[in-house]
């Protein structure tokens, strides 16, 4: 797996441990910022690294810790790595999942910015 690849497996592992310490301190740069398409309560741009954790902390608020993610692949180079991943979880009392696609670029080792690119339609769903 290429180094990058790796970092971002961890953060990956990090999150769902709910290792937010190691999130913040070792995975992303804390000029970090988030993409997220739509017109939802979660889309915007998140820009530094508190706004990213309060859209974490917006996450699990919705979804009644219940958020998670399923990681089917990750891969990467030396600037970007894309990973594969399912959100789930529960909101308002309804399931929902919907594939996903992260991209992230990397500096110095560190995450810097992240995209997402989910199957919109169930996104909407699950976030409207």
């Amino acid at each position: 797996m290429h180094p990058n690849a790796q970092i971002v497996s961890d953060a990956y592992a990090a999150f769902a441990r709910g290792d937010l310490d190691a999130i913040r301190n070792t995975y992303f740069d804390s000029s970090i910022t988030f993409h997220l398409p739509g017109d939802t309560p979660m889309s915007g741009d998140f820009a530094g690294i508190d706004a990213v954790f309060g859209l974490f902390g917006r996450l699990f608020q919705e979804s009644g810790g219940s958020f998670h993610l399923e990681i089917h692949d990750v891969l990467g180079d030396d600037d970007h790595v894309v990973g594969l991943t399912t959100s789930l979880g529960e909101r308002n009392g309804k399931p929902f999942s919907y594939r996903n696609v992260h991209v992230a670029h990397l500096k110095d080792g560190k995450i810097a910015e992240w995209w997402e690119a989910p199957d919109y339609p169930a996104f909407i769903a699950a976030w409207s």
